[in-house]
């Protein structure tokens, strides 16, 4: 159209052209007119003019035949602005890749087993027979499959609030323009990140060789309204609803893989926190639906469940957000607890910000109580990633430190140590074990520098900075008491109290399940036996889960000794704890160490 308004402009000039020399003309008479030059003067301008007008001419034959060679081309020189209707964005924007490449990675590798996922599942006799039985329509069913996953993957972004536009100035725009050519170019290995931020830097654009519409794949999956909801079950996934009719096994496996999918968009940004934490929620009732529905009543298809290509989801790491991390730790039943109400204070605080309400300051800053091997540095890190969750903090990462990593053996040099400390803690957590040691020194010592300094950064970047203070019970709270500023600063503790026998043997056995490991009978027995006397008679520094692990190394040391001295050691010799092992482990543990 640019071409065309060009080429109008030029007619009208050379007809205004020419009326103003043929009014000159008249002005001055007849003379002026076979004047010789004036003659050549008015043909050099017509040959000027029509020497544009055909250059225009040609090169809108040419480009109009490019278009009908490759109708996805757009021949205007400048782009529409309808971004609804195009896919190609023009080069020269230059944005920022925001995705990293970690995040690229998660979510190829996810979208990819979903994919593989799926085309398997299109290609069973059982499925194909299943599929014809409840729909009696015989379509192709791996494009029908296909487009209910990209369905499924879809509505995670919009559970979570987001566009479904694809907007590249967004780490959110930047994921979903991933994923989409990742659904449209399936399980593509040459595929790599470098190839990713070449594409965004371009505003979207893959280069001549392949010209991927995905933006026009994603209106196609947007303009695809699929809601598949059987009677009596929940507003669930498509393919989950399917499934969970055709079979548990397959049912569970592909949920795997959507959740795992929806843990790492909801990661991706600090926004939406409520949406996500409740879709999240129901995506997890929904499994629990299910399950449920087969304790009672079995599978609802009827058909004998067929093997499982176990190896799709064997590169796909299930993800777990900081919640279900806090869930699956063993014992700390009243830690969580004060966990999940702080969780639920910040929430509601949050819905009232939703709504205009006002709500009051808080403080986010923790006193962690208890003895060593209690489990608080693990919270610690938990609390931090839920802290990133809720959009507490930009990164929450966790930052762990101690006395000597704050105060230095020269005057002037604490301050200068401590800043550097809270300047690597900046949006995340900074994790001060042992925080008393700060001011058992002397009048000379320069802990009370690191406690001024640290109570200044806190202030001045309160809004980027959460300190948690972990240390034992009686010598926590004289400390904070014994200093004003603290005292005002800290004002939530959370207690870790010693774990039980039980809790202690359950984290044993957790510790040699995760290193595949398994105990005899008797070495079961006698591990039992052996923590319930230590809990009993605990020493004065008992480690907790400290003493567990150091307990579970030392016989995995005396199993090597013991096997060492066979001929011919198999699999189920190298996995197998026995009682003689604990033993000699025990002794090992037990024995003081040598000073040289």
């Amino acid at each position: 159209m640019n071409i065309l308004i060009t080429v109008v402009v030029f007619i009208l000039i050379y007809l205004c052209l020419n009326i103003l020399v043929f009014g000159i003309f008249a002005i001055l008479g007849r003379e002026a007119l076979i004047d010789e030059r004036m003659r050549v003067f008015v043909i050099i301008c017509n040959l000027g003019i029509a020497s544009c007008l055909t250059w225009l001419y040609s090169n809108y034959r040419e480009k109009r035949k490019t278009l009908e060679e490759d109708p996805n081309l757009n021949i205007d020189d400048t782009p529409s602005n309808d971004d609804e209707n195009r896919f190609i964005e023009p080069i020269g924007k230059d944005y920022t890749v925001l995705l990293s490449e970690e995040q690229f990675d998660n979510i190829k590798k996810v979208v990819d087993a979903g994919s593989r996922f799926v085309k398997r599942l299109g290609e069973m006799p059982e499925y194909i027979q299943f599929h014809l039985e409840k729909s009696g329509e015989d379509y192709d069913i791996p494009f029908s499959l296909h487009n209910m996953y990209a369905a499924d993957i879809l509505r995670n972004y919009k559970e979570f609030g987001y566009p479904l536009t694809i907007e590249l100035d967004s780490i959110v725009g930047q994921s979903l323009y991933h994923v989409v050519r990742s659904l449209v170019i399936e399980n593509d290995k040459e595929y790599e990140y470098s190839y990713f931020e070449i594409a965004v830097k371009n505003g979207g654009y893959f280069g001549d060789e392949n010209r991927s519409p995905v933006r026009e794949m994603l209106d196609h999956y947007k303009a695809t309204e699929i809601n598949i909801r059987a009677e009596g079950t929940p507003d669930d996934y498509c393919l989950c609803t399917i499934l969970g009719c055709f079979d548990d096994e397959y049912e569970k496996r592909y949920r795997e893989i959507i959740r795992n999918f929806a843990v790492i968009i909801s990661n991706l940004d600090n926004q939406n926190f409520i949406k996500k934490t409740k879709w999240l929620a129901e995506i997890d009732k929904c499994r629990d639906f299910w399950d449920n529905l087969y304790n009672t009543v079995g599978r609802a298809s009827g058909i004998e469940s067929p093997e499982i290509d176990k190896d799709y989801l064997a590169e796909v790491k299930p993800q777990k957000t900081p919640l279900d991390e806090l869930t699956e730790l063993i014992g700390l039943t009243e830690t969580k607890k004060e966990i999940a109400t702080l969780y639920n204070f910040i929430q509601m605080k949050q819905k009232r910000d939703e709504m205009g309400m006002k709500s009051p300051n808080m403080s986010f800053h923790c006193v962690f109580t208890g003895n060593p091997g209690t489990g608080k540095t693990t919270v610690a890190r938990i609390l931090a990633g839920i802290y990133r969750d809720m959009g507490v903090l930009k990164r929450g990462h966790l930052v762990e430190t101690d006395r000597s990593g704050l105060v230095a053996e020269y005057v002037g040099q604490t301050a200068v140590k401590t800043n550097k400390i809270v300047d690597d803690a900046l949006d995340g957590v900074l994790f001060i074990d042992e925080a008393y040691s700060l001011a058992q020194g002397g009048s000379d010592d320069y802990g009370k520098e690191a406690i001024t300094t640290l109570l200044k950064r806190m202030e001045d970047d309160r809004d980027r900075l959460v300190v948690i203070l972990a240390g034992y019970t009686y010598e926590m709270e004289n400390f904070i008491n014994s200093n004003p500023g603290l005292r005002s600063r800290f004002n939530r503790y959370i207690n870790f109290p010693d774990y039980s026998a039980e809790e202690l043997y359950n984290i044993f056995l957790l510790n040699a399940k995760k290193n595949e490991y398994t105990l005899t009978e008797d070495a079961l027995q006698y591990l039992k036996e052996r923590l319930a006397a230590i809990v009993t008679d605990k020493p004065k520094d008992f480690g907790n889960a400290r003493y567990v692990r150091n307990l579970f190394e030392k016989a995995i040391e005396a199993q090597s000794n013991r096997l060492a001295s066979k001929a011919e050691v198999t699999k189920e010799d190298l996995a197998q704890i026995t009682k003689s092992d604990l033993l000699n482990g025990s002794k090992q543990g037990d024995r003081p160490k040598r000073i040289i």
